[in-house]
């Protein structure tokens, strides 16, 4: 770029000069030569020259005596035109004022007289109307005499004011006083001589001219409410008289004739001088415009020269033979922030404002440190030799603004010869941006703590290198690790049994290729220890090279943590191994537990059958002994019915017992449901206190039952779990209170709120209890007296299971206890949402009505109906038995479930007849037993159905787990009981299902052809 610069330049300077050369010669031309030996030629020249000298003051005397004289003349005519103007017009405004006061102050007072209240005086009466008749033949005998009556508001429009005589009116409305005006105005194209005369409106001009509402109504009529009204006492109108100002060529006329002599002389003596001085003008002339189209032309081509010095997007510099600066161009000017002025024909240093030029008081060149200088060696080398520099880089240190500034520029310098002068064409980058990319990027390449080298083509050898990577191959410094290569750093071959000369070079081609590249490596340390590293290989492109940026991170610890995640790895397998292990115990414990559970329920449940069964029978029978004739006074009676008591009493605390044991199992099984139903809180603790109000009378205590506001009609909860809650709460309150009082308190909290709570407090005034007693009271099988001389009993089972049923009905339970000062249970529950819920006050205390009397029909509901009763137990089988026949049922007993199918199938074919052959008409209802032998009862149940049985099959099982209940009606039962029996309980569901049933047999089937006769005496 520098040589075609160059070569650019000189061609441009060359043409510069040429045309300089030639612009000097014609101007040399001009003059007489010195060296002319022909004498007579000298003299003509020189009287020539003289000669023209004095023509030329002869001319410009006459021209200037002819233009004096010819000024005077057209001066004094010029005036006498003016006068005798401003004459006729102040005649003729005269005249007009004169016409309109005549007409103002005579005519029409005289005509007013003559007309009505309502008519006005018509237009060709006004003063104005007149006047302009009077003047009109006037002007058609002067065409060029104005007359007007211009107004801001006429009521004729050919009398609306220009802009001019709108500022004439303005003048007369600012100085009230003025009586006329007088000056030169423009109208329809033409210069008028003009002059104007006020006309202020007075009190009987505002009759017309006022307000349209005073003005007679045939005036307003015509011209409207606003043509010529709106006018004010003082408001100004102007009349204007003027002539004509064009009279120039009238004034030219005259002055040729007064003139002619003065004129024909002038012209004589300027057309004598022009015939002498034609030949020399026409000369000089040619030479003027030649010269001029030489400078032109000159000053073309340098603009073009500096359009291409400007242009050019680099700095540039014309250095002359003295380092003087000869040109500059606006980039380089940019770049330091100086005028190209400033710069011209002064030292680099001087004009750049080096900072070092200021140190020495001759300027740049003479201070110490421009001995160093780099743009003056490039300079001096360039003028020496005569060679080109290219890309030599320099720091200037500038003083831009008043700040100290450095500047990185690269700098290429030609020399170049112009009109026999050597010069030197530097060109100047501003690299300062790339600099500081550089210092940016190298600090970032030494500070990083990952080793970064460069590998440079076509043998890859290292380049440079940052601390981080002299410390990871343990070199002394840069040099060291340089002189390296790559064979020295690696081992012979790589994990993979690879040469790692050979590796190394697949993994520099596929760097190239793909711009990144990354792998793993073994490298070697300094002592030859060997170390496990990532690897990044990244091409970096510098101008037209290209070389390659490695990286290269120690992994040791990485592969160790690699090594132990493995191992851990490995560990958490064995463990999960073992935790599936001993998962699968723990859920065969589960089962086992369950299992056992439901074993144990089955088999304590199944002798308290009998138990409790046979209890109630023997106390319903006590009455019947005849031991003596009165059962009232009979001690053996009352002794025998104590007995009774006690054998129900510990059957149903055992019974408790088996219970609570089975709902903690299935709490921690996550097998009890909650079925949520919206009940009433009032009736619920109703409920409670009147069934708990016995064990409280029976130990002499009070239990009252209080709300403390308002409560809802229902919330929505599971009734029999919060009653289970409540009854253990209240039990253990009447149970632990020898003296005082229990009362149930229940409220209802943040009722507008988004989450409303339902309340219930148990308070008791017992014993109470210690802190360390309080928090271990809600765990299973714990007892706040645990020793053997405790005085009261229990398992522990309770409040555990309270708690837990709390936390399935979205509450809590939480305790406030001190010894001696009683106990107070909160429980805290969810009642749903009650924003459509009534709320209704209670009273203070509460009765829970009475239960109903069982029906003194119940035992005789059954009387007549057939009942096939499936039970391997004899006791249980004698117990169920006695209760079904008398309650007046026909009941059929089997041992299992093979023979409970088949009897149960042959009575209900036609015809048919169970295995004894005693029973020929079909079975009203199955009572069965789910656990015997030979066949259970879920097996004979399937079975029935498979095999269209259609009556109904009750489930009698000591199975009271959460489970058995779905699983007696998943294999066709109808209903399920529970053992110990319940007398009343057994026989309502079975006078219930007898009732549908027989409500179902009247009804035509497939399967049985003949109806079923209905049980006699059945209610």
């Amino acid at each position: 770029m520098i040589r075609s610069l160059k070569v650019l330049l000189s061609r441009w300077l060359h043409r510069i000069g040429g045309l300089a050369r030639r612009a000097a010669f014609l101007s040399r031309r001009k003059q007489p030569r010195p060296e002319q030996p022909d004498r007579d030629a000298a003299v003509r020249s020189s009287l020539f020259g003289r000669g023209s000298w004095v023509l030329a003051t002869l001319a410009m005397l006459g021209v200037a005596f002819v233009t004096a004289v010819i000024g005077q003349a057209w001066s004094a005519i010029r005036q006498t035109v003016e006068k005798a103007a401003e004459e006729k017009v102040r005649l003729a405004l005269e005249l007009n004022v004169a016409v309109r006061r005549y007409v103002a102050a005579a005519i029409r007072p005289e005509f007013q007289k003559r007309l009505h209240g309502d008519e006005f005086i018509p237009e060709v009466m006004s003063s104005s109307f007149i006047a302009r008749s009077v003047f009109d033949p006037v002007r058609q005998r002067v065409p060029d005499f104005l007359l007007r009556f211009p107004s801001t508001n006429p009521r004729n429009p050919a009398n609306q004011a220009s802009e001019q005589e709108w500022r004439i009116i303005r003048y007369f409305e600012q100085n009230p006083r003025a009586e006329a005006w007088s000056g030169t105005i423009e109208y329809d194209g033409k210069t008028f001589y003009a002059r104007a005369a006020p006309r202020r409106f007075q009190r009987a001009c505002l009759e017309c001219h006022g307000d349209p509402g005073d003005a007679p109504a045939a005036l307003a009529a015509r011209y409207g409410p606003t043509r010529g009204f709106g006018n004010s006492l003082g408001d100004v109108s102007i009349d204007l008289a003027g002539v004509s100002a064009d009279d120039a060529p009238a004034a030219w006329d005259h002055l040729r004739a007064h003139m002619l002599l003065a004129a024909g002389l002038g012209v004589l003596f300027l057309g004598g001088a022009a015939a002498a001085i034609r030949l020399d003008v026409r000369r000089r002339r040619r030479a003027a415009e030649t010269l001029r189209l030489q400078k032109e032309e000159v000053s073309r081509e340098r603009a073009k020269l500096q359009a291409i010095f400007d242009s050019v997007q680099v700095g540039l510099l014309l250095i002359d033979e003295q380092t003087r600066v000869a040109r500059v161009n606006d980039v380089l000017a940019r770049l330091v922030g100086r005028g190209g002025d400033e710069l011209l024909n002064r030292q680099p240093g001087d004009g750049l404002c080096c900072i070092h030029a200021g140190e020495s008081p001759a300027g740049c060149g003479h201070a110490e440190a421009c001995r160093d200088c780099v743009m003056r060696k490039t300079v001096e080398s360039v003028l020496a030799q005569g060679r080109p520099v290219r890309d030599a880089e320099a720091a200037w240190h500038l003083s831009i603004g008043g700040q100290r500034k450095q500047v990185w520029a690269s700098l290429s310098a030609a020399p170049l010869e112009l009109e026999g002068k050597k010069y030197v064409l530097l060109a100047v980058v501003d690299v300062s941006q790339r600099k500081e990319a550089e210092q940016r990027d190298r600090a970032l390449f030494e500070s990083s703590r990952d080793a970064l080298m460069t590998l440079a083509p076509p043998d890859w050898r290292f380049t440079s290198a940052n601390p981080a990577t002299l410390a990871l191959f343990g070199m002394r410094d840069e040099a060291e690790f340089t002189a390296s290569r790559l064979s020295d750093l690696s081992p012979p071959t790589q994990p993979d049994g690879r040469i790692s000369a050979e590796k190394a070079e697949q993994m520099i081609e596929t760097a190239m290729g793909e711009g990144v590249h990354c792998f793993e490596w073994i490298h070697l340390r300094r002592g030859g220890a060997e170390f496990p590293a990532s690897v990044m290989l990244t091409r970096v492109e510098a101008g037209d090279q290209a070389f390659l940026l490695a990286t290269v991170r120690d992994i040791t610890a990485q592969k160790e943590s690699e090594r132990q995640q493995r191992e851990y790895a490995a560990a958490l397998e064995r463990q999960k191994a073992k935790m599936e292990e001993l998962y699968r115990a723990a859920e065969a414990a589960t089962r086992a537990k369950s299992q056992f559970l439901a074993n144990m329920s089955h088999e304590i449940r199944t002798p308290m059958t009998a138990i409790l069964g046979y209890a109630d029978l023997l106390d319903s029978q006590i009455d019947c002994c005849d031991v003596c004739e009165v059962h009232t006074a009979c001690r053996i009676r009352s002794r025998n019915r104590e007995h009774l008591s006690t054998i129900r009493r510990n059957g149903q605390h055992l019974l408790q017992i088996i219970n609570d044991i089975l709902d903690l199992s299935k709490i921690e099984a996550g097998k009890l449901d909650v079925e949520w139903q919206a009940v009433s809180p009032a009736a619920i603790l109703a409920d409670v206190v009147s069934l708990m109000r016995v064990r409280a009378e029976a130990k002499g205590l009070p239990l009252k039952l209080e709300f403390a506001g308002p409560m809802p009609d229902t919330i929505l909860t599971d009734p029999a779990r919060l009653r289970q809650i409540l009854l253990n709460l209240v039990g253990n309150a009447i149970k632990f209170t020898e003296e005082g009082s229990v009362r149930v308190v229940a409220r209802v909290e943040g009722i507008g709120n988004a989450g409303p709570r339902f309340i219930c407090e148990v308070i008791d005034t017992g014993r109470g209890m210690t802190e360390e007693q309080v928090r271990g009271l809600f765990r299973p099988f714990h007892q706040a007296d645990a020793s053997t001389s405790r005085q009261y009993g229990g398992t522990g089972l309770g409040l555990a299971i309270s708690k837990r049923l709390a936390a399935l009905l979205r509450g809590d339970i939480t305790v406030a206890s001190r010894p001696g000062a009683g106990s107070t249970f909160v429980l805290s529950i969810d009642p749903g949402p009650l924003a459509d819920v009534a709320f209704h006050d209670q009273p203070g205390e509460v009765t829970a009505p009475p239960r109903p009397a069982p029906s003194p029909r119940l035992e005789a509901s059954l009387a007549g109906c057939r009942i096939l009763l499936a039970e391997d137990g004899i006791d249980n089988q004698r117990l169920i038995a006695f209760l079904l026949n008398k309650a007046g049922a026909e009941v059929t007993a089997v041992e299992n479930g093979q023979q409970a199918l088949e009897t149960a199938l042959a009575a209900a074919r036609p015809g048919g007849a169970p295995p004894d052959g005693v029973a020929q008409a079909p079975f009203d209802l199955i009572l069965m037993d789910m656990q015997m032998p030979v066949m259970d009862g879920y097996e004979a149940t399937r079975r029935l159905r498979a095999q269209g049985y259609r009556g109904p099959i009750i489930a009698l099982t000591a199975h009271a787990m959460a489970d058995d209940r779905q699983k007696c009606l998943d294999a066709g039962c109808d209903e399920y009981l529970s053992k110990p029996i319940d007398r009343a309980t057994l026989l309502s569901t079975l006078a219930g299902f007898l009732m549908a049933s027989r409500a179902r047999a009247d009804e035509p089937t497939e399967e049985f052809v003949e109806p079923q006769t209905p049980c006699k005496d059945f209610c």
